[in-house]
């Protein structure tokens, strides 16, 4: 289950534990450019098997990010790139299974598809359709659409820009111009909201709450549908995974579903905080069967998480007492 190059038919993993690791995640430590193809070059990854380590992240299935070196620059290419990446079940054998022959087969469908997944969930309930930098002060764990003080462009407000009349940061000519630093062709598509991506929308332009996007559906529809979406996504990844009890070791299966459910709660935490937050400036309502905030504004902006940086984790957000 090792994402590979898929116009490169001459890789070559090489596959070796790390000491004391758990056997079972894959994650690629180096790739190497080498001569090897007929027509083009190939690489060679460096693989090295991971667990619970805490240099991995402390995650079993988020162990698996691939590096890329080439010409002495080194980026992270991540599962979504699917131009460049595939996940083939048969490129590298994976411990992962209890029944190897039978259940991996079984595994490496569902888990392809949560990883594919993940990202979007994260930027869905964190910073959608161009949010950015919308975390608590310090430590950075959990929602702070609010914050402010300190230096103005390291605060979340100074990102967003939220008002009665609308989100986002205006970087065209009509605002700070900053697009100006893009070369034409980008400038252009950035500078207009006839062409800027979604997902770009509120880092180059301030929107109106009740402007409609390209979509039909106003920039407040949007978000809360963003948001939602957000949140239905890991969702939807702790079912897939609660579909694979049996077919994965129980201990394995235990600690990614405990992790999951953290990760459920918290992207209610961040849906609910910035959705309440965002509300105070629209005043617009919420769609009937929307999931409305769990509590006030003022009670997520009171709070304090986590009382202990070495231990990431909101007990008020679990509900925990």
């Amino acid at each position: 289950m090792l994402a590979v190059p898929v116009t490169n038919p001459w890789i070559s993993p090489v596959v070796f534990p790390e000491p004391g690791a758990v056997p079972g995640s894959l994650l690629v430590t180096d790739l190497r450019v080498n001569p090897a193809g007929p027509d083009s070059e190939s690489v060679t990854p460096t693989v090295t098997l991971t667990g619970a380590s805490l240099w991995s992240g402390g995650h079993n299935i988020a162990g698996v990010t691939p590096h890329l070196t080439v010409g002495g620059v080194r980026s992270i290419l991540t599962v979504t790139d699917v131009s460049v990446l595939e996940f083939p079940a048969a490129s590298v054998h994976v411990p992962f299974t209890t029944i190897p022959a039978v259940s991996e087969l079984r595994v490496v469908g569902p888990v392809q598809a949560m990883m594919l997944a993940s990202r979007e969930a994260v930027v869905n309930y964190m910073t959608p359709l161009g949010l950015a930098h919308q975390m608590a002060r310090g430590h950075h764990y959990g929602p702070g659409p609010w914050v402010t003080g300190g230096r103005a462009d390291q605060t979340s407000v100074y990102f967003n820009r939220a008002d009665s009349g609308g989100l986002g940061f205006d970087r065209t000519a009509t605002g700070s111009d900053a697009v100006r630093q893009y070369a034409p062709p980008l400038r252009n598509r950035f500078a207009s909201r006839d062409s800027v991506p979604d997902d770009l929308l509120l880092w180059f332009h301030h929107v109106g709450w009740s402007e409609r996007l390209r979509s039909g559906r106003t920039l407040w529809e949007e978000l809360l549908r963003r948001y939602q979406a957000g949140v239905d996504t890991v969702r939807s990844m702790q079912r897939s995974w609660d579909s694979l009890e049996g077919l994965v070791d129980a201990e394995r299966f235990h600690r990614v579903q405990a992790l999951l459910r953290i990760q459920e709660a918290e992207a209610r935490w961040w849906r609910d905080a910035s959705v309440a937050y965002w509300q105070s400036f629209s005043h617009l309502p919420l769609p009937a069967g929307y999931e409305a905030p769990a509590h006030p504004l003022d009670w997520y902006m009171q709070l304090r998480c986590p009382p202990d940086p070495r231990k990431p984790r909101c007990d008020a957000v679990m509900g925990v007492p």
